[in-house]
């Protein structure tokens, strides 16, 4: 692939992450404030296009079910970056704070899946 075209789908996939998890986190009173907010931004920010700019080149490379793996694992490690990067701001959330922060991430990467699927 061209340079070009690995630029517009690493752009694409954080738009799509942002797209997904910002007004994801917006739906709970307690996550709307405008501080946790940016950092939840600027977490997508990093850990998209850390994990996408790592898949990137292996994706040729690696054949068809060993690139999904290191997806799943690459997604729990974002996960965790995500969990602990805004429970550094959101102190006290309770038990259900981890399970926000796994849904999101699970619902932008389902989304980017089925996209990728229906692209593909």
């Amino acid at each position: 692939m061209s340079p070009l075209s690995n630029l517009f789908r690493l752009i694409s996939a954080l738009f799509l992450t942002l797209l997904v998890e910002i007004p994801f986190y917006s739906l709970f009173p307690s996550l709307r404030e405008r501080g946790f907010l940016g950092r939840a931004f600027l977490a997508n920010v990093l850990s998209n296009l850390t994990l996408n700019l790592l898949l990137l080149p292996l994706e040729r490379l690696l054949p068809f079910p060993w690139i999904y793996l290191l997806l799943l694992l690459g997604e729990i490690l974002v996960f965790l970056f995500e969990w602990a990067f805004l429970s550094s701001y959101k102190r006290g959330q309770g038990a259900s704070f981890p399970f926000l922060v796994l849904s999101a991430n699970s619902l932008s990467c389902l989304a980017g899946l089925l996209l990728s699927l229906g692209a593909g």
